[in-house]
């Protein structure tokens, strides 16, 4: 296994701007290649993320929950209501077939199984990493009322 230097962002809240617009820019980018690469993480949030403020580089680990996907298909084609497998398959998964993320705060509405045939695909990841750079900046987190050990399909409230 590799060493990858560096600390969880969770333990590094607050985070300074300098270092925040570092993180920001550096996280946005890793995760564009990794869905270039055709991989939804579906699980971002500050611990999965790793910054080394001596060498100033984000990484981005645990991919336990990643889905592969294929890299050249279009999300911006495919609708939430998508019914059919071949074309929720192309560009994410179909909720249903998903494993929720343990971090509920990060999790986005199509990953909670609210919605009637929502598809989570690399926008998921997107609202993920907007919840996480919100709490960086601000120290708090967007809602803070979900039960962290509740099933996504039991938090309703904001999503």
């Amino acid at each position: 296994m590799e060493f990858i230097p560096g600390v969880p962002l969770v333990d590094l809240i607050p985070l300074g701007l300098r270092h925040f617009l570092t993180v920001a820019r550096q996280t946005t980018e890793v995760l564009g290649r990794i869905h270039a690469a055709g991989v939804i993480h579906n699980d971002i949030h500050p611990g999965s993320i790793w910054y080394d403020i001596e060498g100033g580089t984000v990484h981005i680990l645990n991919f336990a929950h990643a889905i592969l996907c294929d890299p050249d298909a279009s999300p911006h084609a495919k609708t939430a209501g998508a019914t059919s497998a071949d074309e929720s398959s192309s560009s994410g998964i179909s909720a249903s077939d998903s494993e929720y993320p343990h971090n509920l705060y990060y999790c986005s509405p199509e990953q909670t199984g609210k919605l009637a045939n929502a598809v989570i695909d690399y926008r998921s990841d997107l609202y993920a990493l907007g919840a996480t750079l919100f709490e960086l900046l601000t120290t708090m987190l967007p809602y803070d009322d979900a039960q962290s050990d509740a099933h996504p399909s039991q938090i309703s409230t904001y999503l």
